[in-house]
């Protein structure tokens, strides 16, 4: 998905994001094809902007430069006013509703219920979380 608006000295930049469902890495030597479900999001500048990056960060209080006011920049470098920011929260959202996604994020919520389950187990049991171990306390007195 891509958004586009146009800078303040007339040239059009981008912003994009996709659902990357597998990747290639590199094993020892051998690129192999592993699954993976993520949200890829990049900022497609025009010539001579340099690299920016993709983070948007909110302001926490808004500025007007040339008679718009900024409400978010994407590295410091490129304004964003409110109509983009939420067209690039829309892009966003409608990424995160695809069903892989959502999959996704309920296998994580039922992991982390898994692992809180688990902890509360061990610590029943007399798991010292201060050092990782079952000394019953012990580990204070070294």
């Amino acid at each position: 998905m891509k958004t586009t608006w146009t800078l303040a000295d007339g040239r059009e930049i981008s912003y994009t994001a996709d659902l990357v469902l597998s990747r290639e890495i590199n094993a020892d030597g051998d690129i192999v094809t592993v699954p993976c479900c993520e949200i890829k999001t990049t900022l497609i500048t025009p010539a001579g902007l340099g690299y920016v990056g993709s983070d948007i960060n909110t302001l926490r209080t808004q500025m007007v430069k040339a008679g718009k006011t900024i409400v978010a920049v994407i590295g410091g470098k490129v304004a964003i006013v409110a109509e983009t920011l939420a067209a690039i929260k829309a892009m966003i959202a409608e990424v995160e509703a695809a069903p892989e996604y959502q999959a996704k994020l309920a296998q994580v919520a039922a992991n982390k219920a898994g692992i809180d389950k688990l902890n509360a187990d061990r610590k029943r049991n007399g798991y010292c979380p201060r050092c990782d171990s079952y000394c019953y306390g012990d580990c204070q007195a070294n």
